[in-house]
């Protein structure tokens, strides 16, 4: 059938990352930027696998920004201190989802649209706690 989906190309952009203080924004791109100039995905599924020393509570939310590298080298301005980010950077939410003791989740923010561009992927903290080391952030494309 012409103009179906199909599974595009899978982007690992971290694979163990450090650990993430409640309210703190990090650049998660240890291993790769999410490079879509080559990738051509029209859209991509981005999937979280975080852990805390706690259950954090259901619904609180680590968000994901995805900063565009319009000219080929370097991203739109950023502030990881405050953290502020340009609203139109934000991707969406990672969800904790359970009202379980569980203290580990995979996480998936669903139909992100992407431009021919690269993008430089962060995270903001809002669990209420320390996103503990190890969590690791992959982008699964659909074109």
């Amino acid at each position: 059938m012409a103009g179906s989906l199909k599974q595009g190309t899978t982007t690992a952009c971290v694979t163990s990352g450090g650990s993430i203080s409640n309210g703190a924004a990090l650049i998660a791109n240890a291993v790769a930027n999410l490079v879509n100039s080559t990738n051509l995905d029209r859209t991509v599924t981005a999937r979280l696998v975080a852990a805390a020393g706690t259950t954090p509570a259901q619904g609180t939310t680590v968000a994901l920004y995805l900063v565009p590298v319009s000219d080929g080298s370097t991203g739109g301005g950023v502030d990881t201190a405050t953290p502020f980010f340009n609203p139109s950077y934000l991707a969406g939410y990672f969800v904790w989802p359970p009202a379980s003791s569980a203290t580990s989740q995979k996480m998936d923010i669903d139909g992100i649209p992407l431009s021919a561009l690269d993008y430089i992927p962060y995270l903001v903290n809002n669990l209420g706690q320390t996103l503990s080391s190890g969590w690791t952030l992959t982008f699964y494309g659909t074109n």
